[in-house]
């Protein structure tokens, strides 16, 4: 199933060293019951060293770099009286009654602006996005509902 959201699943020789590894403690653990925690560093040593190229093209995918930008400036803009207009300037327009929906949608679509006048998105610029959203929507709902809450009366 991972397969499918994921894509093609690396195969050169350093993932293919982790995934050794990783089973070679499994079958370890089966015969000794040894843990997986006994090897964790080297596993994890191997993990990145095998992730670095991966990495490295991550930090340059524009949508990445995009949305880690315009994540800095809602921080930003909330600390400031006029956080409207500074994230407008970010191509974050709201309505003067925004929901937490009209925010996470415009950052979404501030984004999705972005990377159409500078490419196309890219499998990392999809998970930022979609990680950028979630983040927000994790953060301001349990505001969002409290506030909801108090302006009814508590129900």
């Amino acid at each position: 199933m991972g397969h499918i959201r994921l894509g093609k699943i690396p195969t050169n020789k350093k993932w293919k060293d982790v995934v050794g590894l990783i089973a070679l403690e499994v079958d370890a653990d089966l015969a000794s019951r040894k843990t997986l925690s006994d090897d964790i560093e080297r596993i994890a040593s191997k993990a990145l060293n095998a992730a670095e190229a991966g990495l490295t093209i991550a930090v340059q995918d524009k949508g990445l770099r995009y949305t880690f930008y315009l994540l800095t400036q809602l921080v930003l803009a909330t600390r400031q009286p006029d956080w409207e207009q500074r994230l407008a300037r970010c191509g974050v327009h709201l309505p003067s009654d925004a929901s937490l929906f009209d925010l996470t949608a415009g950052i979404q679509n501030s984004i999705d602006d972005y990377i159409s006048r500078h490419g196309r998105a890219t499998d990392i610029s999809e998970m930022a996005q979609q990680a950028a959203g979630q983040a927000i929507s994790i953060l301001v709902e349990p505001r969002t509902r409290n506030a909801f809450w108090d302006r009814q009366g508590g129900h």
